[in-house]
C-alpha cells in the first residue's frame, strides 16, 4: 500500500489513530472516559491535524463495529467533520475487530481472537487466521457470545499457538475466563501501530462518500447477513 493513509477505531473505550506518508508516521491511543470524551477528543485531533497532513488524497480506513454505541456515534461524527475539512470525500469501512487483529504479533497461520466488550459478560468476537500471502480466514466472523460461549471459544482454540488480542477494559468475568486460560491460549494487548500493508488483505464492509452532510452518517446498524437469532451487533453504515 502506498501513498497517504489513515486508520480510525473509536469502537470500544479509547481511540486508535494512525497514518502514514511515505515515511513519515503518526500513531496514537487514547483512553477517555465517557463524560469527558467529547471535551477533551477535540483538542488530541487538533494536535494530530498540526502532524497528519491528510487531504483528498488520502486513504481513509475507518473502524465502523461492533462496538460501543456511543463511541462509534461520536467517533463517525467527529471523523466526519475531521475529514470534510480536509477534502476526503471517501471512507473505507472495515471490521473494529479486523483492526484490533492487526494490532497484535499472532504469527501467520494460528488463529487471533480478538474480543471487545459488549454488555455485561457479553463480547464482541471474532477469530481469524491470517495466510502466509496475506489472505484472511475467519472460523468465528463477528458476532456475539456470552460468557459461557466465550469459554468454549478459548478452549476450541487452546494449544494452537494463536493467542487473544483485548484491551483493559473488558468485565471482570470475562478477564478471569482468558486469565484460566493463559497458560495455553495467551493474552495480547493491542499495540498502538500496527503494519498498514496488512490492510490488503482485510475485507472491506462498504464505502462512505461524505457529501455535505458528513455528520449524517447511520450507525448502529445490523449486518445484512447477521443470523437469526444472533443479538443486534453495532455498525456503521454507509448513507
Amino acid at each position: 500500500m502506498r501513498g497517504s493513509v489513515l486508520v480510525w477505531d473509536n469502537s470500544s473505550g479509547g481511540s486508535f489513530f494512525q497514518w502514514r506518508s511515505g515515511d513519515r508516521s503518526v500513531a496514537r491511543v487514547e483512553r477517555y472516559e465517557r463524560r469527558r470524551f467529547l471535551t477533551d477528543f477535540p483538542l488530541v485531533l487538533e494536535q494530530l491535524a498540526a502532524t497528519t497532513p491528510v487531504d483528498a488524497d488520502t486513504a481513509v480506513f475507518f473502524g465502523a463495529g461492533p462496538g460501543s454505541f456511543t463511541a462509534l456515534k461520536t467517533g463517525v461524527a467527529m471523523l466526519g467533520g475531521f475529514l470534510y475539512a480536509r477534502g476526503v470525500t471517501s471512507v473505507r469501512l472495515l471490521s473494529s475487530l479486523d483492526i484490533l487483529s492487526l494490532r497484535t504479533t499472532v504469527p501467520r497461520g494460528a488463529p487471533c481472537v480478538a474480543v471487545i466488550p459488549y454488555r455485561g459478560d457479553e463480547v464482541f468476537l471474532s477469530v481469524v487466521v491470517e495466510g502466509a500471502t496475506g489472505e484472511r480466514v475467519y472460523p468465528i466472523p463477528p458476532r456475539t457470545v456470552s460468557l459461557a460461549e466465550l469459554g468454549a471459544v478459548l478452549d476450541r482454540f487452546a494449544g494452537t499457538g494463536g493467542a487473544v488480542v483485548a484491551g483493559d477494559d473488558l468485565p471482570i468475568a470475562v478477564e478471569r475466563a482468558l486469565s484460566a486460560r493463559s497458560s495455553i491460549l495467551p493474552r495480547h494487548y493491542p499495540v498502538s501501530e500496527i503494519s498498514l500493508e496488512r490492510l490488503d488483505g482485510v475485507p472491506c464492509l462498504g464505502t462512505v462518500e461524505i457529501a455535505s452532510e458528513p455528520l449524517m452518517l447511520r450507525y448502529m446498524v445490523a449486518p445484512a447477513d447477521l443470523p437469526s437469532g444472533d443479538r443486534e451487533e453495532y455498525y456503521v453504515a454507509s448513507n
